[in-house]
């Protein structure tokens, strides 16, 4: 009676264990569509004409995130309230209809790295993170103003 129950126990575990490990965490596509208005208002302000050809989302509830890959090889991450959190652009391609990017970021790295532009830039509750096309890496805090070079 005793190893029936204790197999019983382990067999209880791992159902709970594998029914709770539902795909929640994969990327599963989405209609474009479906994208949070403020998300499509976004790729349509700063991509204009760039056709979205792949719209996945991962997560869910308050951790839903969407991702955008546009057909120029740029890529858009949205959060939960679909406001962007990454703007990626293809290997060493400037981010040019930069408007979203907070003004003194765009001041530093035009007086500072006349040679680059912004490649990449992600925010979050700690500031922004700018890859520029040369390489270097830059931290700026919530403001836009200059923290360090990353290397």
């Amino acid at each position: 009676m005793k190893k029936f129950l204790t197999l019983f126990v382990i067999g209880i575990v791992a159902a709970m264990t594998w029914s709770c490990s539902d795909d929640d965490d994969k990327d599963r596509p989405l209609d474009y569509e479906s994208l949070p208005a403020v998300s499509k208002a976004f790729v349509e302000t700063y991509f204009p004409g760039d056709k979205p050809v792949k719209v996945t989302r991962e997560g869910s509830n308050s951790r839903t995130e969407y991702d955008v890959t546009l057909a120029s090889g740029f890529s858009v991450e949205f959060d939960a309230e679909g406001e962007w959190t990454d703007v990626d652009g293809p290997m060493n391609i400037a981010i040019t209809n930069d408007g979203f990017i907070p003004q003194p970021i765009r001041d530093y790295v035009a007086a500072n790295y006349t040679d680059a532009g912004i490649n990449e830039i992600s925010r979050d509750r700690r500031g922004y993170e700018v890859d520029l096309t040369n390489q270097i890496e830059l931290q700026f805090d919530q403001n836009g103003n200059f923290v360090r070079v990353d290397n």
